[in-house]
């Protein structure tokens, strides 16, 4: 499967736990396969690892990088954190390929959010997101996020 459909699979997948819902992770992320039977046991698994990925890592990577669109003057980008919808998911999964959290690189998820149906946000797609900093300026916040 090509990575950008991959990628967009997993925003999908994503959108559904951060839905709040009366079942687990792994009955919802399970329910999800069931119903998509065209994906193989290789695109499973490095969805699952995806969607576990942003499951555990979510809140350090949500406050560092709409610190780090604040200090640069995104505020764009960082209007998103509210938002409903894939552009803060993406925007969470970028982070945490940057930081070695996500099973693809940044690289490689940066090319595949490229081919991204509906396109990312500009902002979001630069090689240098979230390079240096991006940490809250309150220690606590700091703090949580770490």
């Amino acid at each position: 499967m090509k990575p950008e459909s991959l990628l967009g699979i997993a925003l999908e997948i994503i959108q559904v736990l951060d839905t709040p819902g009366g079942f687990p992770a792994d009955a919802r992320v399970g329910r999800f396969f069931r119903e998509r039977r065209f994906l193989g046991s290789r695109d499973r698994k490095v969805l699952s690892e995806a969607a576990y990925s942003w499951l555990r890592h979510a809140p350090r990577a949500r406050p560092r990088w709409t610190a780090w669109a604040s200090e640069r003057g995104l505020e764009d980008l960082a209007a998103l954190a509210g938002r409903p919808g894939p552009a803060p998911h993406l925007a969470d999964v970028l982070t945490l390929a940057r930081d070695g959290l996500f099973p693809w690189r940044l690289p490689e998820t940066l090319a595949a959010a490229r081919g991204l149906r509906g396109g990312a946000p500009a902002e979001a797609l630069r090689e240098d997101w979230v390079a240096e900093g991006g940490w809250p300026a309150d220690p606590l916040e700091r703090i949580a996020a770490e």
